[in-house]
């Protein structure tokens, strides 16, 4: 097969999805740093004219978008555990990954800059953005399963998706984690996951 090139940015929560999926299917790939500032470089946006990271390049095709890349590479490799090829298993991955990134990342976004990004956090805005993060977590307690995993009973591409922000939502003062248990079993068992560990943490 063709190499791979992975549009990479260290603190890009999005492109450590990626880098999680590369390390449990044992791909090898180039990393390209791309600068997290606007306008993204003239080089990444002649193929991406979105700008966003991470983007992937495989032989002579280039995809961008998150979940899509884990998708792609999931399928790439004939990996059915991690992305179902049957139709049912593979909505409710499909159902998670995007519900996750539209619903959930816009909120968990609004905690994480003032608590993890400045010198200090910024106590105040934390604290006002956190009832509704809290609130959308509460949510989602009731969309994954009880033992540790999204779905299915074994790690899919859903679990890889959610645990960067499993990882910052750990290390944020606020959290109602005494209420989310489900959520909590998927942290502890996807952060310990040797994948996620050879990802390489974001801030």
């Amino acid at each position: 097969m063709s190499m791979l090139t992975l549009f990479d940015a260290p603190v890009s929560s999005n492109a450590l999805k990626a880098r999680i999926v590369l390390a449990e299917l044992g791909l090898d790939y180039e990393k390209v740093d791309v600068p997290m500032t606007r306008p993204r470089p003239d080089w990444l946006t002649s193929f991406n004219p979105l700008g966003g990271v991470p983007a992937l390049r495989d032989g002579d095709a280039y995809l961008a978008e998150s979940n899509t890349i884990l998708r792609y590479l999931a399928a790439r490799e004939g990996r059915s555990d991690l992305y179902p090829a049957e139709p049912l298993g593979r909505a409710r991955v499909d159902w998670l990954l995007d519900a996750w990134s539209m619903s959930l990342r816009p909120l968990a976004i609004e905690v994480e800059r003032p608590a993890l990004f400045g010198d200090t956090p910024d106590t105040p805005a934390v604290e006002a953005a956190l009832p509704a993060y809290n609130g959308i977590l509460v949510k989602f307690e009731q969309l994954v399963r009880g033992d540790g995993t999204m779905c299915h009973g074994g790690v899919t591409i859903a679990d890889f998706s959610i645990a960067p922000t499993l990882y910052r939502a750990n290390k944020i003062q606020g959290i109602s984690w005494a209420s989310l248990p489900r959520l909590a079993a998927v942290r502890d068992r996807i952060l310990a996951h040797p994948a996620f560990i050879a990802g390489g943490a974001v801030r």
